[in-house]
């Protein structure tokens, strides 16, 4: 454990942890820069890292459905995480062209980092519109991490005086800003206007966000006019094309063939009239 400590000690020229400024400061806790820039920073690009390749296999079997009407907040969503690659390159820039000695490696390393998970994060919205799907999991939680791992960083800015070039600063807290509204934006979903579906109302999920999928946000509707009333069908919505049986009953049959397959053959041959 020590020798990581040290390695990753050399790798930032400074001290990784300070027990003392994390639990004892009284305007605390706080971490020492060189651990910012390493797990607070790199903490939301591991996990979009871990999940990139599963997701893309994810997004690669999904068939590609009608374009949604709307696609305006994508447009906008993905303006943001090209500005963000921007700030990224910026700062991984003015590292490559600063004096040296002056700025440790690892800041060259993490804004590297950021740079193509943004970029990646961009393709990722862009192939969810043309597949369909209104929202997805992995850049909310990208996102989510990003603004809580950069609420240390920015706390101790404001608070403590670091001989840190005026312009890293700035390109923090733009950072903090454009993720702090990419998260609120990816709470909402393009949703458009639908066709019915054999004369039912689409299922709302389809066009929900991610955040109200998992509070299932979207069946508040539903849930108010059965409280006020007594449900009927015509009020129901229509099914998920997810879970019809167009989509699943290939797969149940060639399922049930594979494993029935030799029985139903049997059967037969006993079945047959002897010649």
């Amino acid at each position: 454990m020590n020798e990581e400590a040290n390695f990753i000690e050399d790798f930032c020229n400074s001290t990784f942890w300070n027990l003392t400024l994390a639990w004892d400061d009284p305007r605390g806790p706080l971490f020492t820069w060189c651990f910012e820039e390493t797990v607070l920073r790199w903490l939301p690009c591991l996990w979009l890292a871990v999940c990139a390749l599963p997701y893309a296999v994810y997004l690669k079997r999904q068939p590609r459905l009608r374009q949604l009407p709307k696609q305006r907040l994508n447009v906008v969503k993905i303006l943001i995480c090209l500005t963000l690659a921007g700030l990224a390159a910026t700062e991984l820039i003015r590292s490559l062209t600063h004096r040296a000695g002056q700025v440790s490696t690892v800041i060259v390393v993490g804004s590297g980092i950021q740079l193509a998970a943004y970029l990646l994060v961009s393709v990722f919205i862009r192939v969810e519109f043309r597949k369909g799907i209104a929202a997805c999991g992995v850049p909310f939680i990208f996102w989510l991490l990003s603004l809580l791992c950069d609420v240390e960083p920015l706390y101790s800015r404001l608070i403590m005086d670091r001989e840190e070039e005026a312009l890293f600063q700035d390109l923090l807290f733009a950072r903090f800003g454009l993720q702090a509204l990419s998260l609120v934006l990816n709470c909402y979903a393009d949703v458009g206007r639908q066709a019915l579906v054999d004369g039912k109302e689409p299922c709302p999920e389809i066009r929900s966000s991610f955040l109200a999928r998992v509070t299932f946000f979207w069946m508040l509707r539903l849930l108010y006019r059965g409280y006020k009333v007594a449900l009927e069908e015509n009020h129901l919505f229509a099914l998920n094309p997810r879970d019809s049986t167009d989509r699943h009953l290939p797969k149940f049959m060639a399922a049930w063939g594979n494993d029935n397959g030799p029985l139903l053959n049997e059967e037969s041959s006993r079945c047959q009239p002897e010649a």
